[in-house]
């Protein structure tokens, strides 16, 4: 017996809701737990797009849970003006009759609400997680990378969706300045830099990430779904970076007017230390993280440049990052490049290993 129940913030089912991805990742070593106050706040519609419809659903088989999700109608728009829906924080065991309730009530929801596009894994928007990791499952994910048990693209596809677009992330064990490759490309740069602009390292995070803002609202406006957030939201959304950000791998481009024209954010890779948290964020493990902190590795997250750009501008900070990582003795990893990506060919070269993850989309008849 099956049951599907629809809540806004009752203990209840906000806990049933909580305790799934214990279930579905059980002895799997490689997950990073959600941090259970943040969803619980999103369940509650305690967050900053609360302006987006919502609706919460958890499915039950015999008063198990077997499947959960929210669905979100993003009002901001696609590129078009159009409202889309999302199906976000979805998670579910392998039960095709269990998720196939689930998304039928997404279809019911978004059909009443006059929805045709409708897309997941994502929480609302590109601003949150999203994406469905479709390989690489043997490597040890990193933080905030999109992570989910392999049944998931089936599941999607037995529902109707296809894939809209892929991403991958690359994998690079040590960065080796010595390399035929790095003296290639490092000769282009250095000429270039030369004459058109200087790269530095972060000075300070309060003013440096108002220039990454206006940076990533001219650069990422041609992404898939793409919806413009203003000052206030995107640095409410960024506000922990300045707890685990590391200034010299947090380059800016400036050019000869001394304008911010390109940057590139890595961060240490500190997944094994919040994996610890399980899921819980309070003042004393917040404490022990910042005393206990480590990585061998850094991720290459955010990097963009103003329209107009030579690319080598994108390359010119990837050739600092990379010494710098060099210097410290980490590897690297290339995330969530787009197939369109300009650096992503470039650098296919120093790839010791990749993940891949693709958005799903269903259309609506």
């Amino acid at each position: 017996m099956y049951e599907k129940i629809f809540f806004k913030n009752e203990k209840e089912y906000t806990k049933l809701f909580l305790e799934l991805p214990k279930l579905v990742y059980k002895n799997d070593k490689n997950y990073i737990p959600e941090m259970q106050s943040e969803v619980a706040n999103v369940l509650s519609e305690k967050h900053i797009f609360n302006r987006f419809l919502q609706k919460n659903i958890i499915i039950l088989k015999e008063e198990k849970i077997v499947a959960r999700a929210i669905f979100f109608i993003n009002s901001d728009g696609d590129k078009n003006g159009d409202f889309f829906g999302t199906i976000g924080y979805f998670e579910a065991i392998d039960d095709a009759h269990g998720v196939k309730l689930l998304f039928d009530s997404a279809t019911e929801f978004f059909t009443e609400n006059g929805i045709k596009n409708v897309y997941g894994p994502m929480n609302a928007n590109i601003w949150n997680s999203y994406r469905l990791m479709i390989s690489g499952f043997e490597n040890k994910p990193f933080y905030s990378e999109p992570y989910n048990k392999p049944y998931y693209q089936r599941l999607f596809e037995e529902n109707g969706f296809a894939v809209e677009k892929t991403w991958e992330s690359q994998y690079t064990q040590k960065v080796d300045i010595t390399s035929g490759w790095f003296q290639k490309y490092n000769a282009m740069y250095e000429k270039f830099r030369s004459n058109k602009f200087s790269i530095r390292n972060s000075d300070d995070f309060n003013t440096d990430i108002k220039n990454i803002y206006e940076i990533i609202m001219e650069s990422y406006s041609d992404f898939l779904l793409f919806n413009k957030l203003d000052l206030e939201s995107f640095l409410y959304i960024y506000q922990d970076f300045k707890y685990i950000y590391d200034k010299n791998s947090t380059k800016l481009a400036i050019n000869e007017n001394g304008e911010a024209v390109g940057f590139v954010i890595a961060l240490p890779d500190y997944g094994d230390s919040i994996r610890k948290f399980k899921g819980k964020s309070n003042v004393l493990k917040k404490i022990w993280f910042m005393l206990t902190k480590k990585t061998d590795r850094y991720i290459l997250l955010h990097m963009g440049t103003k329209r107009n750009q030579n690319i080598l501008v994108s390359l010119s900070m990837m050739m600092e990052n990379f010494q710098y990582l060099d210097h410290i003795n980490v590897g690297c990893i290339g995330a969530m490049m787009g197939d369109d990506t300009s650096t992503k060919n470039v650098s296919h070269q120093l790839i010791d290993s990749k993940n891949q993850y693709a958005l799903m989309k269903k259309e609506i008849k």
